[in-house]
């Protein structure tokens, strides 16, 4: 299970609740740092709301009195009053879970994420949505399809020949993907707008990272952060 399922399997974690699934996301969780978070996050938001909605004693004479007042408008208003008091800090706090899960998995938050997104998209072995040589001005072309603009950086190696490209997301990111190629080896570029790093990076400094049996080399040059899976 990698982290988009992990990420589908909690949005629907109470549909899909089979016994195999389940001890795969939590193996998931028990090794990836960022779902780690949305499972601590889950875990300490059951245990608050179990805290704070626990059963009380009814208070003598109570029940005596709701039932005298049943039909009273007043009493009804009061008794929602009540209802509201006590579930308004678990939905606060059920909010705040949501509002941190979307906007932690709008942006990137280390290289190693970076890294482990690319080797991913990779791995999926997507199809081009355009060939290079169809296509005149390729940082046009994904202008017209992302929010940014995009650099083509001019990677310098030998025997490396860009193929074509696409638009794809790393994460919730939208991105741009080019395919180039080296001899029969496939090569991945992701070129990502660097508003969505919440990292430092210094300009041109390469990070080398290795990943599964891949190699990835990630630098920041201007405005874009560019990631090479080899």
């Amino acid at each position: 299970m990698n982290c988009q399922e992990y990420r589908e399997w909690f949005r629907k974690r109470e549909v899909l609740s089979s016994e195999g699934i389940i001890s795969e996301a939590y193996l998931h969780a028990k090794t990836c740092r960022e779902c780690s978070v949305i499972n601590k996050i889950d875990t300490d938001l059951e245990n608050k709301i179990r805290r704070d909605l626990y059963m009380r004693e009814v208070p003598d004479g109570l029940l005596n009195r709701v039932e005298l007042n049943i039909q009273s408008i007043s009493g009804v208003k009061k008794r929602s009053s009540i209802l509201w008091r006590t579930v308004a800090p678990a939905l606060t706090v059920a909010a705040m879970v949501l509002l941190f899960i979307s906007y932690n998995f709008t942006y990137f938050r280390s290289v190693e994420e970076v890294g482990r997104l690319s080797v991913e998209s990779h791995m999926e072995n997507l199809p081009m949505m355009f060939k290079a040589e169809e296509v005149k001005d390729i940082s046009l072309w994904f202008r017209e399809r992302l929010s940014f603009p995009v650099s083509i950086p001019e990677i310098g190696e030998s025997g490396l020949k860009l193929v074509g490209g696409r638009k794809c997301k790393l994460g919730r990111n939208e991105v741009a993907y080019l395919f180039y190629k080296k001899g029969d080896k496939r090569i991945s570029l992701y070129a990502i707008d660097t508003k969505k790093i919440r990292y430092e990076m210094e300009d041109n400094k390469k990070y080398h990272l290795p990943f599964k049996e891949c190699e990835v080399d990630i630098w920041k040059s201007g405005d874009m952060v560019y990631s090479l899976v080899r």
